[in-house]
């Protein structure tokens, strides 16, 4: 699980091929909600969901299914020594 933090899709898709099952989208759809009640929380749904479809498409992966730590880049932080 994750809860806190995530602001668009790609922060999901991080949080997926890092192991979490879901993720709590509480502040986000809080904002939409405020701005436009009901319409509001679909739009910032449907935003977050059109973030995710182009981020996926970027990286090449066809299904949430097959993300893993393989779509992620590290830097090796021990040459920064």
């Amino acid at each position: 699980m994750l809860d806190s933090g995530v602001r668009r899709g790609a922060d999901i898709l991080i949080a997926l091929c890092l192991g979490a099952r879901f993720v709590f989208m509480g502040r986000p759809t809080l904002y939409g909600a405020a701005a436009g009640g009901i319409s509001g929380v679909k739009k910032a749904i449907s935003i977050f969901r059109e973030e995710i479809d182009l981020v996926m498409a970027q990286i090449g992966c066809p299904s949430l299914d097959q993300l893993g730590p393989d779509f992620l880049w590290r830097e090796d932080r021990s040459r920064n020594v």
